[in-house]
């Protein structure tokens, strides 16, 4: 993969291994998990549920209810995006 250019290598100690995954892969795992099938249905509907409702799930869930914000679902893969930050 360096080879080809998708990945480069780093001497940083920030440097974190790249791991890619199919997307059908990751699609399929996420059907079978039952808080994300939840989450899915939350976004399909275009509303955040109300927190009395996400209040009485389980603990799991309420932290979905909690990131509502940055989550998103893509060609059927549930996403959570990730914001950059810069301390001055």
């Amino acid at each position: 993969m360096v080879a080809a250019g998708v990945i480069e290598p780093s001497d940083s100690p920030w440097a974190a291994p790249a791991v890619l995954v199919k997307k059908e892969d990751v699609q399929e795992v996420q059907e079978r998990d039952a808080a994300l099938v939840h989450v899915q249905s939350w976004l399909a509907a275009g509303k955040r549920p109300e927190w009395v409702d996400a209040a009485a799930l389980d603990t799991e869930m309420r932290a979905y209810h909690s990131q509502w914000a940055s989550q998103e679902a893509r060609d059927g893969v549930l996403y959570r995006r990730m914001q950059v930050g810069y301390i001055s």
